[in-house]
């Protein structure tokens, strides 16, 4: 959801009208229940453990914990 905001302020720090912002917007929005249908059950359980990795922390949000580990214990 971050990602989407800090896209949507680019697109205004590019000069765009707002009416072009929430037609595109308009447009991804429609576009999102046709494209999830299209996804494979893998990609959509990567999209589920990007949006929430506790939810398996030794398989597939693995990577993700450590990091956020990583991160609070001072280092990069």
């Amino acid at each position: 959801m971050m990602l989407l905001m800090d896209g949507a302020v680019l697109f205004f720090l590019a000069g765009e009208h707002l009416r072009i912002f929430l037609l595109v917007s308009a447009m991804a929005t429609a576009m999102m229940p046709i494209v999830w249908r299209l996804l494979r059950d893998y990609q959509k359980n990567r999209i589920y453990t990007f949006l929430d990795p506790e939810s398996d922390p030794m398989g597939a949000g693995y990577h993700i914990f450590q990091s956020k580990i990583a991160l609070s214990s001072g280092g990069l």
